[in-house]
């Protein structure tokens, strides 16, 4: 493709994990948001000219963007037109006014006006690049050009972004649900630490394991501020929490926290626990397995601990379909199990070589489950 004839778009990803101009799958999301973003503006841009007519079944998928080149050094990537089609020029538009969105909202200038059927979706799409960055990292995008002094996003400027981006009644009403918002609420909980508190909106935000980060509401519930303030610690060190409440997912992406009714803290330094703490419902090839529960995840938690304090070897840990955690030994020399279900009781399992028949038992005593963990009873 001719440089000289295309405009590009210029992205750079600056930290260590993009030293040599490596650019790690999991951040290709950044360029899906944008792309998604002018796609859905050039749509508009198309509609407000062919009022009344349908729009084209290809329009998205020809004002698709390609990948031009990545640079040395940081991640310096370098964006255009995937080709030249009958729509660039909506195409175009649309990129520039989501540009001007994204300056104005990091500078702290007025937004520009945009269509108002997608003035929510545009505004939340904004908010929502810069969700995959760490600490030591920023994306710079250059929206007044390729050599143009650029928008610097990290996780402290993104938050102020996300602030001015912030519609009264699109973030903090009762009730945000408008028609064609595809929107949709459902009863669940989500694992993560809670990162931010504001008393004032009665608000709170809350780096999910598994989503990113949310937003959310306690003022229906005013008796959970002092539980999200006592788990309330920076994202790397504050104790692992599971929020239940009513998630609000947005084109099928958990979006926020309209309310919570319970907070339940849980201090993990184990990251398997982690890890089972942040499965979903759903998990599993057959998309049936149940959030595993905090109850199991304790009870793991202590029964590793006491392996530990007597010397001995830690087991596999295995979430179960039904809410549970199995802990599990095995070698030449036998098979040893625990399997924790979600309401706290220990099933124990055991098979020597060259035995067929195993020995199962189940206790509800955690000390019996521990001594069988260390062998000092079969």
């Amino acid at each position: 493709m001719d440089e000289s004839k295309v405009e590009l778009r210029r992205f750079k990803l600056t930290g260590k994990r993009f030293e040599g101009g490596r650019l790690p799958i999991d951040y290709l999301v950044e360029l899906q948001n944008y792309q998604a973003l002018v796609q859905t503006l050039t749509v508009a841009k198309w509609q407000a000219g062919h009022p009344g007519e349908e729009v084209p079944a290809d329009l998205k998928a020809e004002t698709s963007l390609a990948i031009e080149r990545i640079d040395e050094g940081s991640a310096d990537i370098y964006v255009v037109l995937e080709q030249q089609t009958a729509y660039v020029q909506y195409q175009e538009e649309a990129q520039s006014v989501v540009e001007q969105t994204i300056s104005a909202a990091y500078s702290g200038q007025p937004l520009p006006e945009l269509p108002k059927a997608i003035n929510e979706e545009i505004r939340l799409g904004v908010s929502q690049i810069g969700a995959t960055l760490q600490p030591d990292q920023t994306i710079e995008i250059y929206a007044a050009g390729v050599d143009a002094p650029p928008v610097v996003v990290t996780i402290t400027t993104r938050k102020e972004a996300v602030d001015r981006l912030a519609l009264e009644d699109f973030f903090l009403t009762d009730d945000p649900v408008v028609a064609g918002s595809h929107l949709a609420t459902v009863q669940t909980s989500v694992a993560g630490r809670i990162t931010e508190l504001d008393p004032e909106k009665q608000s709170f935000r809350f780096r999910s394991l598994r989503y990113g980060e949310l937003r959310g509401f306690y003022k229906d519930n005013p008796e959970q501020k002092e539980n999200l303030k006592g788990v309330l610690d920076p994202p790397e060190v504050g104790p692992v929490v599971r929020l239940t409440g009513e998630l609000q997912y947005r084109e099928g992406v958990p979006w926020r926290f309209k309310q919570i009714t319970n907070v339940e803290k849980l201090n993990l330094d184990n990251s398997a626990l982690v890890e089972l703490a942040s499965l979903p419902a759903g998990w599993g090839e057959a998309a049936d397995g149940e959030e595993i529960s905090f109850t199991a995840i304790d009870a793991a938690s202590t029964i590793l601990a006491g392996i530990d304090q007597a010397g001995g070897s830690r087991p596999g840990l295995f979430p179960t379909t039904d809410g549970g955690i199995l802990l599990e030994w095995s070698s030449s020399d036998a098979v040893r199990s625990i399997e924790i279900t979600a309401d706290g009781d220990f099933e124990l399992l055991s098979l020597a070589p060259g035995v067929f028949q195993s020995v199962q038992r189940t206790v509800r005593d955690i000390t019996e489950a521990i001594r069988f963990a260390t062998g000092e009873v079969q």
